[in-house]
């Protein structure tokens, strides 16, 4: 069975732009780190990069790669409902095996370690790591959790884990002890905080940067701080939620026929994005002056309040 290349429907997505921010660095540096000293004598290392969705693991991981041409890595997204199958067959499947779903579980995983094994990879990184935790028993699969351990344990390459911070769950638990007892010190993705000067520079950063690339006539401000300040309130420091709130306001605009977003269709696009909330919080465009909001919560089963 052959698996169909996906096709990249939204080349100019605003949240694929990526901004060096002193965060991003920092986890640059991390993962530097695991591949100059994550071999072992007879085991390899991983790192650790957990944070709730919208922090911007994903894009970091994919820019990484980029900067980085003459690395030999692998990405491999753990499956929703993930098994030991499904997971051998996640890896056969990122190592273009012609049959991925052929075999028993512990054959399909053997395949894919010597696939990997040949590769002489730098590392191999698991996104959504947080699918080893069964939606039906809201327990970790054990299972899957030694098959990761086995790709340490055989020296193979080190590991990039990348998930909601209720992979926590998967490194602590007391059958994955070896798990968490290869893991390099923690890599936490954080939402942006408006109070701390690196963060509200970087987040404006990120603002600056969207706004060179929305193709209007006329710049939109998005980093000066009154709007940024009040993008963040929205978004309380996820930047893909920020990106999300400018691409809806750059839709409404366009169909208006407007040269920049301004702060009337920002405030159209918060109503169009908060409609289905029944909680929803005061529209941070119809304020006076822009709300002061802290960070969205970062380790609540990791989902935000």
């Amino acid at each position: 069975m052959t698996e169909r290349k996906r096709r990249d429907r939204n080349p100019g997505a605003l949240s694929k732009i990526f901004f060096l921010t002193k965060r991003a660095e920092a986890a640059f540096e991390a993962i530097d780190t695991l591949v100059a000293e994550g071999w072992e004598e007879d085991y390899c290392k991983a790192q650790t990069m957990f944070g709730i969705p919208g922090t911007g693991k994903t894009l970091t991981l994919e820019n990484y790669r980029q900067h980085r041409p003459d690395q030999r890595s692998l990405v491999v997204e753990v499956s929703p409902g993930c098994n030991s199958r499904s997971f051998a067959s996640d890896l056969l499947k990122a190592v273009k095996d012609p049959d991925p779903d052929y075999g028993s579980p512990g054959e399909r995983m053997r395949r894919a370690m010597k696939a990997i094994d040949d590769m002489d990879l730098d590392f191999l990184a698991f996104e959504e790591f947080q699918r080893l935790i069964s939606t039906k028993t809201d327990k970790v699969d054990q299972d899957v959790a030694n098959m990761v351990t086995g790709v340490l344990n055989k020296g193979i390459c080190p590991l990039v884990l990348i998930g909601d911070p209720d992979a926590y769950r998967v490194i602590h638990s007391l059958d994955s002890e070896f798990l968490g007892q290869r893991c390099l010190p923690p890599f936490d993705f954080e939402p942006f905080d408006w109070g701390v000067d690196d963060d509200r520079g970087d987040f404006r950063g990120i603002m600056h940067a969207i706004d060179l690339e929305l193709g209007f006539e006329q710049r939109s401000g998005l980093g000066r701080i009154d709007t940024a300040q009040r993008v963040y309130a929205h978004c309380r420091g996820r930047a893909r939620l920020a990106a999300d709130l400018v691409a809806e306001a750059r839709r409404l605009a366009r169909k208006r026929g407007l040269p920049c977003l301004n702060h009337e269709v920002l405030a159209l696009a918060v109503d169009r994005i908060m409609v289905h909330r029944s909680d929803r919080p005061e529209n941070p465009f119809r304020t006076e002056k822009p709300p002061e909001v802290g960070p969205a919560s970062s380790f609540l089963n990791g989902r935000d309040r």
